[in-house]
């Protein structure tokens, strides 16, 4: 049976041709869009097919049968015929679009029938587009799987990206603000490194929606940025607004990929009147898709501060270096995405969070908690993070000073900093997929009442519907300190210096974490009241197939209070679940005054005694020892040394010569999977 060709409709093509170009469109002008902002009105409103990936499987599906029942009955004249159609040359026409914009036709486009659709479409790179989608014009509209199916004689809607090349910085602005507004797609290529160093001002600009930035393996250069009191962009989100701040971009709507960031060295003190801020090293706010970005060799120090009409002064935001904010959207799927990305090679990052509250009347001084969320990679996240890295050194400062009227008023609002290698805070659809963290994470904050910090090697707080997977702290020193130079009691309580939880991986732990493990660390803080492990400060949620080999030592700093030290987990609240998981850890504990030491996850407190009812199954301690045990001596230590210069000694993971034998016991006792651990001998299990 031979194939019948389809001819294409002369009527239907005339029709077309009335309303669009027939000349095809030559390739865009390097650094220019202007082509594409002055499409017709006519030509902008016509109608895009209507999809139906439904209509596409079945006529897939009723082709391939059809096909079947001829092989079988005529398996000689099919033969005869397949080998007729592949020398067969049809002439079709292509209708284009960029985006939603129409262009025009391209006529008479001589394809054969042994190509498949992108074979047939690839002529349209060399004219300045990149292919997005394709579909039939044959009445009823379906998705062409352009990959493998091999062309017809039909008319083809194609949907394309215009290329526009990018080789300077004022180009690349100009064509943000050009594109702003527009209904197309379109790619800004660099062709080349581009060098800020002209510039002392941020780039300050939006990338949209329709527009993907594609670094191509070039790099942004040498901006270098000293600015003092920087007033920042709003941005208004339904009821809620934000300040927002970046050297580069403000929002990513639209996609930014394959880009380094590198020898940049940017120094901003960001004044507004709002708390929420969102400040980022490359995005302030990521609501689209980052891909394939690193930071490389640069420094970034950012001090947020602000005032408002009461002379009263307070900052605090979410604060990282490749997004401030990875947001949230409508729907999970509408959230932002990073993946790809790292923060690499001779890196620094400094934010302090400066808030003094003062001058307020009788009656008006606030008591709603401040937040910040601080981390290596992002602040905070509501979508999703995969295979992301960040290696380098974080120092995260938090200053507070009550209202001088507070006493009186008995106000206790509380400054709440979340911080992490890798996220400060993970929340709503969060998502954090293979990602590492390795180097020094320090936080060092003097809060006169009421400061709590959550530290985490990888997270500081992780509260989000998915949590954490295959995920790994190494090679770290993290560092912490709550301290206030007041000591006494007002009418009500005393005075608190702060407190912490602070882990290996995560600080406080909500959600679900399974797979991922810290190893070669040291950890050590000092507060009225912490949480201390090498894993998860507090747990309320399910940790599975994870383990923690670290060193950690805890120091307090008031005659009350209480500390929890552990290998695993501090502190255990009573919807834990902990199963199949492993401590070799070292505790020094330096107490200053009482309180609960639990050796491994804190079911116990030190004196034997049952704490919680957390669930633990198939716990192995193979380590836990606790030495240099301190008697108390008094409120504050008169050396505070004992947390400065201290960093990773790689001696630490090894004084447990046994620790090794444990790779075995992981993988045969406890159920780790050999796709996800490789269990070289004489260590313990590794991340594939």
């Amino acid at each position: 049976m031979k194939r019948k060709l389809r001819i294409i409709t002369l009527v239907f093509v005339a029709f077309l041709s009335c309303s669009c170009s027939l000349i095809p469109i030559s390739n865009t002008s390097q650094d220019t869009a202007t082509e594409n902002t002055t499409i017709s009105n006519s030509e902008s409103e016509v109608t895009t097919p209507f999809i139906s990936d439904t209509s596409s499987q079945e006529e897939t599906t009723e082709d391939t049968t059809i096909e079947e029942t001829t092989v079988d009955s005529t398996s000689e004249d099919t033969s005869a015929s397949d080998s007729s159609v592949e020398d067969e040359t049809f002439s079709i026409a292509i209708y284009l679009q960029i985006g939603y914009l129409t262009k025009s036709f391209y006529q008479n486009i001589e394809v054969k029938s042994s190509q498949t659709y992108k074979q047939a479409l690839s002529f349209l790179e060399d004219e300045g587009y990149r292919f997005v989608a394709a579909w039939n014009n044959t009445g009823k509209s379906t998705l062409i799987d352009v990959e493998s199916k091999v062309v017809e004689g039909v008319d083809l809607w194609v949907r394309v990206s215009q290329i526009i090349e990018i080789s300077t910085p004022d180009s690349l602005i100009q064509n943000l603000v050009n594109l702003k507004d527009n209904l197309g797609l379109y790619d800004l290529n660099l062709v080349n490194d581009i060098s800020f160093e002209d510039y002392s001002v941020p780039v300050d600009q939006d990338i949209p929606s329709c527009v993907t930035l594609d670094g191509k393996g070039y790099s942004f250069l040498n901006l270098n940025l000293n600015i003092g009191n920087k007033i920042t962009k709003s941005l208004t989100v339904g009821d809620t607004t934000y300040e927002l701040f970046s050297p580069f971009f403000d929002v990513n709507y639209g996609t930014i990929q394959n880009l380094t960031i590198k020898d940049c060295d940017i120094s901003v003190s960001i004044y507004g009147t709002n708390n929420l801020k969102q400040l980022g090293g490359v995005v302030a706010r990521n609501q689209g898709k980052i891909s394939n970005v690193h930071i490389k060799h640069s420094q970034f120090d950012f001090c947020l501060k602000g005032s408002d009409s009461n002379g009263c002064s307070y900052s605090g935001g979410d604060v990282g270096l490749i997004a401030g904010s990875n947001a949230v959207g409508a729907t999970e799927n509408t959230s932002g995405v990073i993946e790809d990305c790292s923060v690499n090679g001779d890196v620094y990052f400094t934010c302090k969070s400066l808030i003094t509250k003062y001058g307020y009347s009788a009656g008006s001084a606030p008591t709603a908690d401040y937040y910040s969320n601080e981390g290596g990679l992002v602040g905070y996240n509501a979508g999703k993070i995969s295979n992301c890295t960040t290696k380098g050194n974080l120092l995260f400062c938090g200053s507070y000073k009550e209202p001088d009227n507070a006493y009186f008023e008995k106000v206790t609002p509380t400054y709440i900093s979340r911080c992490g290698g890798l996220v400060g805070s993970n929340e709503v659809f969060g998502d954090i997929q293979d990602c590492t963290f390795e180097g020094i994470l320090n936080n060092q904050s003097t809060y006169e009442n009421n400061g709590q910090l959550h530290v985490g090697g990888l997270v500081g707080l992780n509260v989000s519907s998915h949590g954490l997977n295959r995920c790994e702290v190494s090679n770290s020193t993290l560092q912490a300190r709550v301290s206030s130079p007041i000591v006494g009691t007002r009418e009500d309580e005393t005075i608190r210096s702060g407190n912490i939880t602070m882990g290996g991986l995560v600080g406080e732990n909500r959600a679900p974490i399974t797979n991922s493990i810290t190893r070669d660390m040291f950890i050590t803080c000092f507060a009225r009241d912490f949480a201390l492990s090498g894993f998860v400060g507090v747990n309320a949620s399910s940790i599975r197939h994870c383990y923690s080999q670290a060193s950690i030592q805890g120091n307090q700093a008031c005659n009350e209070g209480y500390i929890y030290y552990a290998g695993f987990v501090g502190h255990a609240l009573d919807t834990s679940n902990i199963s199949n998981c492993l401590a070799a850890t070292d505790i020094c504990a330096r107490e200053y005054s009482t309180g609960k030491i639990g050796v491994l996850g804190n079911a116990y407190d030190r004196f034997g005694n049952k704490d919680v009812e957390a669930k633990f199954e198939n716990i192995k301690c193979c380590s836990d020892t606790l030495f240099k045990f301190l008697p108390p001596t008094g409120a504050i230590p008169k050396d505070k040394s004992v947390l400065d210069d201290i960093s990773y000694d790689g001696d630490l993971a090894r004084k447990n010569p046994l620790a090794t034998y444990y790779g075995n016991y992981c993988k045969d006792q406890m159920g780790f999977s050999d796709e996800i651990f490789s269990f070289d001998k004489g260590r313990l299990p590794r991340l594939k």
